[in-house]
């Protein structure tokens, strides 16, 4: 190998010049070039970029035929031969005007490139009625399945059935499906692959339809099944984030484009104003002004019946539209709002957003021992039982108008660990009842401590800026933990009931009410007695699980 730093032609000898000879030229205009000037404009001139008049693809010296020519000269298969092979490696098709029309629509409107593309019902699923009767045979071979617990019972039919999975068939959607729907926010698009492909309505969605037929009839179970078989939106479109009533979660308006924002100072119509000894909704211009903030951290404290736990417009005309609900249920009340009690019944709430970070239930049994005479070892008899809780969560305002309804529930929960006095002497101790999804459904509590954390690095502040006489200098974040002691509606027992678990409660006695929506239906009840079936006894008579108190 020759050094390449000697000669008058090596690298150093002649500084290799790193720039071009001629700078800023179109290398599309040669004409050796790769393409036949496809940059111009109308009237030729070259080096200025336009819109594409012209085929890129015709040259002669093109690597490949013409395949983007138009409908119109798709006349026979040599058109799409292999450009690679033989004689047909470079074709030039004349230009016409209705190519240039063509190529404009292709890279200027991207109209007919779509049409092309658009894939046909027929193209964009696989389902057919064999499909679909293959599908049935293998679902009920699964149930076969499933009955006698033989896995293999399925993979045998299957392979039967050609090897076809449940999971085989398809159904895209073509791409004028996946554009917006007109007054639509939330929309579940899967249903929209029925509405050209009749064959497809085997994946129509039908969620809530098997839970609206069940006793007792549901009539959220029957709008949510309503709504999933909507081929337009689909349950989304009506059960969401935003949904008013009991479609909706209460999160609020906050993206709203169209809110007021020039003043933070306005309030809304959710605020309250004091007047003849009481808290009344507001007045004119508030009224007209929409809140958007959190709908459950809205509703205040006050003393209603349980149906208006998530009241959260303070107007009740309104009825329905005026309630919202939580993901899960959440809130305190005082004593007289048990489960089964008549809807008249009113006692305090406090609701909250369930923002839970942490729950705990510890059951605890005390044992006492007792020496014998003649054991080394001591025997030991049950004294007591004991239920403790802790319950950690956080409240955090999103809007200003939220403020003052949490202050005022933060400062009545911690209210029920300081005593009712009677006639200025003697001292009750408040309880109340907890609800907790349904684990805990109006279960008596004795709050023995609450504690709140006020402020810490990710905590802020309203400073109330500009004064205002309404507005106090609040933490916009607090987290919250709660100690109890669980009294519970049910007497503790063996094989009693701990948890509620139920949705329906004896008007009279406050007990679950035996069925399917009660999980708990065959446990021993306050008067120590179970269902019939349940009380069973071995071939010894003692009741099956043990001695009975």
């Amino acid at each position: 190998m020759s050094n390449p730093t000697i000669g008058n032609e090596s690298q150093f000898a002649s500084p290799y010049n790193i720039l071009p000879d001629v700078l800023y030229t179109n290398p599309t205009t040669a004409n050796n070039g790769q393409f036949t000037n496809p940059f111009t404009d109308q009237k030729g001139v070259p080096g200025v970029v336009s819109v594409i008049n012209t085929n890129p693809t015709l040259n002669r010296t093109l690597q490949f035929s013409n395949p983007y020519v138009s409908r119109n000269n798709l006349t026979s298969i040599d058109n799409l031969v292999n450009p690679t092979e033989g004689s047909n490696k470079f074709i030039k098709v004349p230009i016409t005007d209705s190519d240039s029309g063509f190529y404009k629509n292709q890279f200027e409107k991207n109209q007919r490139l779509a049409s092309l593309w658009t894939p046909l019902p027929t193209e964009a699923s696989n389902i057919s009625l064999a499909s679909i009767g293959r599908k049935a045979a293998g679902i009920a071979a699964s149930s076969v399945s499933s009955l006698v617990g033989i896995p293999q019972v399925s993979q045998v039919a299957n392979s039967l059935l050609g090897g076809t999975s449940l999971t085989s068939t398809y159904a895209t959607l073509t791409p004028d499906q996946t554009k917006p729907i007109p007054g639509v926010l939330y929309a579940d698009f899967r249903n929209r692959r029925v509405l050209d492909n009749p064959n497809a309505l085997s994946l129509l969605r039908l969620d809530g339809a098997a839970a609206a037929i069940r006793t007792p009839i549901s009539a959220k179970s029957i709008l949510y099944a309503a709504s999933s078989a909507n081929p337009l939106g689909g349950a989304y479109a009506v059960f969401n984030l935003n949904g008013a009533g009991i479609t909706g979660y209460g999160w609020g308006d906050h993206d709203n484009p169209n809110a007021i924002r020039n003043d933070f100072t306005l309030r809304s119509h959710v605020a309250k104003r004091w007047k003849d000894g009481e808290w009344k909704p507001s007045i004119v211009p508030e009224v007209a002004i929409p809140f958007r903030g959190d709908r459950v951290n809205i509703i205040d404290f006050s003393t209603r019946s349980e149906k208006d736990a998530y009241r959260w417009h303070p107007i009740e005309k309104l009825g329905p539209l005026g309630l919202t609900q939580d993901f899960i249920k959440f809130y305190f009340t005082g004593p007289k709002l048990r489960p089964g009690a008549p809807e008249s019944t009113v006692d305090d709430i406090i609701v909250f957003r369930a923002s839970i970070t942490s729950l705990n239930d510890s059951f605890n049994a005390n044992w006492a021992e007792q020496n014998m005479i003649g054991r080394a070892d001591p025997n030991y008899y049950y004294t007591s039982f004991t239920r403790d809780m802790s319950l950690d969560f956080t409240v955090y305002a999103t809007d200003r108008d939220e403020l003052q309804p949490i202050w005022r529930k933060l400062n009545a929960l911690a209210s029920y660990t300081a005593p009712i006095y009677n006639n200025d002497i003697t001292m009750a101790g408040p309880w109340m009842r907890l609800t907790i999804g349904d684990l805990f459904r109006q279960t008596p509590v004795i709050l023995t401590s609450v504690s709140y954390t006020l402020h810490d690095s990710d905590s802020t502040w309203e400073i109330n800026v500009e004064g205002d006489s309404t507005m106090m200098q609040v933490p916009h974040k607090v987290d919250v933990q709660c100690q109890f002691n669980v009294i519970g509606n049910e007497l503790p027992q063996n094989r009693g009931r701990f948890y509620s678990l139920a949705k329906r409660f004896d008007a009279d006695t406050g007990e679950p009410v035996a069925g399917n929506d009660n999980w708990l239906s065959d446990m021993i009840g306050n008067n120590g007695v179970a269902p019939t079936k349940f009380e069973k006894k071995n071939k010894d008579g003692q009741t099956a699980g043990g001695t009975q108190p």
